[in-house]
């Protein structure tokens, strides 16, 4: 994922620790929103994923989820383009 963000020169934020206790996967603070990289244990944990997204939701961000499996396909790089434009 850091690849494609430095690639479209695009400034984030690494694992950014909120208030509300979540941390962000990649965060882009000035727009408020965010990319969630889902691994292999997000399967297990969907409910909370819902969740979570609701209550970030609610503080004004913006959530993209991505499977893991799929970053590195060029769909990826353009829902990306397009979520942060």
């Amino acid at each position: 994922m850091r690849q494609i963000l430095d690639s479209l020169g695009i400034q984030y934020e690494y694992q950014l620790p909120l208030r509300s206790g979540f941390v962000l996967d990649f965060a882009f603070r000035e727009q408020k929103k965010a990319i969630e990289v889902d691994g292999y244990y997000h399967q297990f944990t969907q409910d909370y994923d819902e969740f979570r997204d609701r209550v970030l939701e609610r503080a004004g961000w913006k959530i993209l989820r991505i499977n893991a499996d799929e970053i590195e396909t060029s769909e990826t790089r353009t829902l990306i383009e397009r979520f942060l434009t």
